[in-house]
């Protein structure tokens, strides 16, 4: 299963859940290959990976190492900086594209990376307002799917709880050329404890009406937000633990 987390704005938490879910996954004794295409480069980061992003290495002809596995109970979660390195990946991904050698490499290199181990689960950490149409979705995308033809996709889309971001991501969930079967969940994060309640009524409405198949609703955790230490060390505080068993569960009868 891939799961590809997705959100209209930034700075909603997508990067903390898509680390978590990793963790999570890996823990229950699963190899899980996080790919890092926030172009802040935050999972990569945690991971402790200081050279240059896959699409960077790339252009500038450099031996990818891009990667690092890391041990997380009895699994393991493989971090691939695919970006990371500012706005110049938009530069370098034109200039890739009219080179028919750098797509040669970037392709031997990318389906290196991708097979390493025999993957469980696949996260994907996007940058905001990412389209299925965008380049940057596509370059990925597609030499995913040569390799994988056969993992199923799932969306998983994230919000904070302000009123204007949750419209503002349902909205571009509507747009998005997603099926409705692989709308997986529709997460509200960051959330005042004492309006817990008040957002998961939201969420059980989005359920209802919009076909996603799961909700939740995670509570702003300082620990969390202030979290610079090794990945490996990521909180999973209750209510990430509750949903994800959740969504493991639904993924199981997909």
């Amino acid at each position: 299963m891939r799961f590809s987390i997705r959100s209209s704005k930034g700075g909603v938490g997508k990067s903390t859940i898509a680390i978590s879910l990793s963790k999570f996954l890996a823990e229950q004794g699963n190899d899980v290959l996080l790919v890092d295409r926030d172009v802040i480069g935050y999972s990569s980061y945690l991971a402790g990976i200081t050279s240059p992003g896959l699409v960077k290495a790339v252009f500038e002809g450099q031996d990818a190492h891009s990667i690092k596995e890391i041990k997380v109970g009895k699994g393991s979660i493989t971090v691939l900086k695919y970006f990371g390195d500012g706005p110049e990946y938009v530069p370098n991904l034109a200039k890739i594209h009219a080179n028919r050698e750098l797509i040669s490499y970037y392709s031997k290199v990318y389906r290196e990376l991708i097979t390493s181990k025999p993957f469980s689960f696949f996260v994907i950490d996007n940058p905001p307002l990412i389209r299925d149409s965008d380049e940057i979705y596509l370059f990925e995308h597609n030499e995913f799917n040569y390799v994988y033809p056969r993992v199923k996709h799932s969306y998983i889309f994230v919000s904070d709880g302000i009123d204007e971001n949750i419209k503002s991501n349902l909205e571009y969930m509507s747009r998005l050329n997603v099926k409705v079967d692989q709308r997986l969940a529709f997460i509200i994060n960051m959330v005042r404890p004492d309006e817990l309640q008040k957002y998961q009524n939201i969420v059980t409405n989005i359920i209802n009406n919009l076909n996603v198949r799961i909700g939740g609703v995670i509570p702003f955790v300082e620990n969390i937000f202030q979290f610079s230490g090794e990945l490996k060390d990521f909180p999973l505080p209750k209510q990430m633990r509750e949903l994800y068993v959740k969504l493991v569960g639904i993924t199981l009868e997909i």
